[in-house]
């Protein structure tokens, strides 16, 4: 005997099941529609080439943000400081000489064996390199306290964000 009845037949529990991925997906395999599963079984795999391939790149960038990083606090910014104290050492060894000519010829004026004009000159000599070193030592100063500070915080920061670009793209793939 047969006995036919209309009705509608609901499953005992309902499971919302929801990607963790952000972004559009391409689904490559899914578990057969009313197919019994268990905890851990996959149900859906989708295209990971197009993250990978970002998370090679996203590797790449850390990579270099890491060398320059490294580059500029070990090989460029140690050689300008010491360019720059070099040439603050050369202006006031020169302003020293300098200074020490125009004391021996005030000397020599005072004995008439050099004129005014000459004595002149070389105080104007020596004024000209009084101003080289401040120069050369403000350069230093503003280096020392901006230049170099500054330039070690971009790549500190750029290393930093392609860090973080990194674990995102990392969390993404593992979702």
């Amino acid at each position: 005997v047969w006995s036919t009845y209309e009705g509608v037949l609901d499953a005992r529990r309902v499971e919302t099941i929801m990607s963790r991925f952000s972004g559009n997906a391409t689904i490559t395999s899914l578990a057969p529609e009313g197919a019994q599963v268990g905890e851990g079984d996959v149900l859906v795999t989708f295209d990971d080439t197009t993250l990978r391939r970002d998370l090679v790149k996203l590797e790449r960038d850390a990579a270099l943000a890491k060398a320059e990083c490294e580059s500029l606090e070990r090989a460029k910014l140690p050689p300008e400081l010491r360019a720059i104290e070099a040439q603050w050492l050369q202006a006031q060894t020169e302003l020293h000489a300098e200074q020490q000519y125009l004391r021996d010829t005030a000397e020599l004026m005072q004995d008439g064996l050099v004129s005014a004009p000459e004595v002149e000159q070389q105080r104007q000599k020596v004024d000209q390199l009084e101003a080289r070193l401040k120069q050369v030592e403000t350069q230093k100063t503003l280096t020392l306290q901006y230049l170099h500070p500054l330039q070690m915080d971009r790549a500190r920061a750029t290393l930093e964000a392609a860090r973080q670009e990194l674990a995102l793209a990392s969390q993404q793939l593992s979702n």
